[in-house]
């Protein structure tokens, strides 16, 4: 890749799992508007009027493209898991990112890009990532097992770009993907797209 920085892919064994779908087709009940000001914590957000659906359901909607320049988190929850659905593009500006203490997942209907410096990470449980158009990494990207009691349980990792030809999933010189198990079981990293580079 010439002069390209280097581009770090971890995985100690790589199996094919099959994708979660995360949502259906419900349209957005609400319009919530800009988002709420200081720390972003998910259960304060989801169900809120920040949430489009209006139902704590464990899924945060946004019903049109969003830029999050904050960090995204569970607060002071021990045990969280994140799920994000925007309706158009999303894009997750440097020093911003979304960190869950369990599992994450994320529904683009549009194109995903994380910038140099962003981050996505599961702390404990999998990682799935889809989008409807092209995505294009240039960030952190991670999914452990985490420690204690739930170590032996393999991460997974996925990311899929879901759009007809042209949308595919484009990994920058700044990219990182992680998948972390425990000691036991096997960790997976998958990519899915019209186009891998």
């Amino acid at each position: 890749m010439g002069g390209e920085s280097m581009r770090t892919v971890i995985s100690r064994l790589v199996v094919v799992l099959p994708l979660v779908a995360l949502l259906g087709g419900a349209a957005p009940a609400q319009q919530p508007g800009e988002l709420p000001t200081g720390k972003l914590v998910f259960s304060a957000i989801d169900g809120s009027s920040w949430d489009a659906d209006g139902v704590a359901d464990g899924v945060w909607t946004w019903p049109e493209p969003l830029r999050l320049e904050r960090r995204l988190s569970c607060g002071e929850a021990e045990r969280c898991s994140i799920a994000l659905a925007v309706a158009g593009n999303l894009e997750i500006a440097s020093g911003a990112g979304i960190e869950s203490a369990g599992a994450l997942r994320l529904a683009v209907d549009g194109e995903l890009r994380l910038a140099p410096g962003s981050f996505l990470a599961a702390g404990r449980g999998a990682l799935h990532i889809t989008a409807a158009r092209q995505i294009t990494i240039d960030g952190l990207v991670s999914a452990s097992a985490g420690p204690g009691r739930g170590a032996g349980r393999p991460a997974t990792l996925s990311i899929a770009s879901t759009g007809g030809p042209g949308a595919g999933v484009h990994l920058g010189s700044a990219a990182t993907l992680i998948s972390e198990g425990g000691d036991l079981g096997g960790n997976a990293i998958q990519l899915a797209g019209c186009g891998i580079e």
